[in-house]
């Protein structure tokens, strides 16, 4: 069987058919278009098959290759933690504005139905402590890192499985001594936090009994997803702790486009 003939055989779509023969050859994507002629070997071709039927039951390829590229960088994720999206590039994209002193506005669009909402209430001049609220693979966390290595990173879960894949990226990047992992709900963790920071959080936003891709709701973590019948059980907790902590100077968090208004005007959220 040749790379030609994996491809035109695959009974799954054509974009993860690729990215799944890439992590079997262990090759990249353009190497494909240049290599159509090249044979698998006998345990390539049982591992390819091992993958084509993994990912005909709606298994996400993510899960199946052990990783997902976010901001230009690959990341470890298995079934413990959420999958990185691009939409979340946006968080990212935005913080690092707010991190170098930018105005942004309060609702800037991400994807279809998501926005990443901000409100800053503090000073945040001589900012250099950002925390990352459920920090899932850590890729927000260790993303800022890379970029901002001036800045003070902690990242914060609920999840000590969790924790375990955000740590392991974090030193897959070179930046595991950089960034401070702490275990707890929320906020908790940084009750103790004497310096200015700022919140940033990609939480589960999802109103409960809304239907999912089989990808997504079969093997995705759901309490990463879900939050409440509006969605907004954690949104709200973090905002409420965000607001009482004396040392939190705001917020930026990824959240539906109708869910924006209660973020922005924090009075709403906490009502």
């Amino acid at each position: 069987m040749t790379v030609q003939d994996a491809l035109a055989r695959s009974s799954i779509q054509h974009i993860d058919a690729e990215i799944l023969l890439c992590s079997v050859l262990k090759r990249e994507r353009t190497w494909l278009l240049a290599h159509q002629e090249t044979q698998l070997s006998s345990a390539e071709k049982q591992q390819w098959s091992t993958f084509m039927e993994r990912r005909s039951r709606f298994e996400p390829s993510a899960y199946i290759t052990g990783e997902r590229e976010f901001y230009g960088r690959n990341f470890f994720v298995d079934a413990s933690v959420l999958i990185p999206r691009p939409a979340t590039e946006q968080l990212v994209q935005t913080t690092l504005r707010i991190m170098q002193g930018d105005m942004v506005k309060q609702v800037i669009p991400a994807d279809e139905q998501i926005v990443i909402a901000t409100y800053v209430w503090g000073d945040i001049a001589s900012l250099r402590t950002i925390a990352d609220i459920g920090t899932g693979s850590g890729c927000i966390a260790v993303t800022l890192t890379c970029e901002r290595p001036d800045f003070r990173m902690i990242a914060t879960d609920i999840s000590s499985d969790t924790l375990r894949i955000a740590r392991r990226n974090a030193k897959r990047h070179n930046v595991l001594s950089q960034v401070k992992f702490l275990q707890g709900n929320a906020l908790k963790p940084l009750s103790c936090l004497k310096e200015p920071f700022l919140v940033v959080s990609n939480p589960p936003y999802i109103p409960e009994g809304t239907a999912m891709m089989r990808d997504v709701i079969d093997y995705e973590p759901h309490e990463a997803l879900f939050s409440g019948k509006d969605g907004m059980n954690v949104i709200r907790t973090i905002m409420k702790d965000a607001r009482q902590h004396p040392q939190c100077v705001g917020v930026v968090i990824e959240c539906m486009e109708k869910q924006a208004d209660l973020i922005v005007h924090p009075t709403s959220t906490l009502s």
